[in-house]
């Protein structure tokens, strides 16, 4: 029987490892409880209706009306309009793409700092990794949302600024939790093979270390992405954060609180907005714990 050519035996491999990878999210989904399957579910509707409904309803969510402002529902405004007479639904929908690009954004800077800060920390260890350590110290010992508002104020509020302030923000309780799982996986087993086989340190953290933290990676982030929509819409809020005239949710809450009693509704759909996406982000967060940690699903 013929070996099959190098190209065959790559094509191979390429193939096994993604229906490996296919039957662990398939198990994965099967794994996670209820909750965070709805959950998820309302995220991916979110995330379309935001991102492909205005592709359908092209009313502009900057466009003012002066003579339709304040307004309630209508056929050319489903939701009503706010007080300048812009479109309210097209302003949700602006507001959520603003808000779920930061929070998806920031948290990756987070994930890729504080993860590779905190695995190089515990990994290598010596006086750069105490360094990094006390840096983390320092920065959990300030409140997170006081060192948003500092930053805010000294760069300014772009939506670029808020995705960078935010996730430089955040870091430290990314490095915090993969330095104790580094470290926990530094002497095992499979670390000892890698050395009498000759890989370098690097490589070792990298390729055999690293994807044993992943799980619990996935958790802090989805936890993190509900925090930093929290963040960015406070600042908006205080008016540090996304400035008019584009949406966010945070800015949207703001306009309407001086007519929370002639048009309640105004604030009501980006408050109940943020509040539900904050508590879906949170409920898949503690789903995916439970689904990807072995010991809390046994005891379950």
């Amino acid at each position: 029987m013929r070996r099959p050519s190098g190209a065959a035996a790559a094509a191979v491999r390429r193939t096994t490892a993604a229906r490996q990878a296919l039957r662990a999210r398939v198990r994965l989904v099967a794994v996670t409880p209820l909750t965070g399957r709805v959950a998820a579910g309302f995220l991916v509707l979110l995330a379309l209706a935001v991102f492909l409904l205005p592709l359908l309803y092209r009313t502009s969510a900057t466009a003012a009306d002066a003579l339709h402002t304040v307004a309630g529902p209508s056929t050319g405004h489903p939701l009503g309009t706010d007080d300048l007479g812009r479109d309210e639904l097209a302003r949700l929908m602006a507001g959520g793409r603003i808000t779920l690009l930061v929070g998806v954004a920031a948290m990756a800077i987070a994930v890729a700092v504080g993860g590779l800060l905190g695995g190089v920390a515990a990994f290598f260890q010596g006086w750069a990794g105490m360094v990094i350590m006390r840096v983390v110290d320092v920065m959990l010992s300030i409140p997170s949302f006081f060192l948003v508002l500092i930053e805010t104020a000294v760069f300014g509020h772009s939506a670029g600024v808020v995705i960078v302030v935010v996730g430089l923000t955040y870091w430290p309780q990314i490095a915090r939790v993969v330095h104790a799982e580094v470290l926990k996986w530094r002497e095992a087993p499979l670390v000892e093979a890698a050395v009498i086989l000759g890989n370098t340190r690097w490589r070792i953290l990298f390729r055999h270390v690293m994807p044993q933290v992943l799980s619990s990676l996935i958790v802090l982030a989805t936890l993190g992405v509900g925090w930093a929509i929290l963040a960015e819409s406070g600042l908006s809020y205080l008016g540090l954060g996304i400035q008019p005239p584009q949406a966010s949710w945070g800015n949207m809450l703001q306009n309407s609180q001086i007519y929370i009693w002639t048009d309640p509704l105004l604030g009501v759909y980006p408050g109940a907005l943020i509040f539900v996406t904050v508590l879906a982000f949170s409920i898949l967060g503690e789903a995916l714990r439970d689904a990807l940690d072995p010991r809390l699903r046994d005891q379950g």
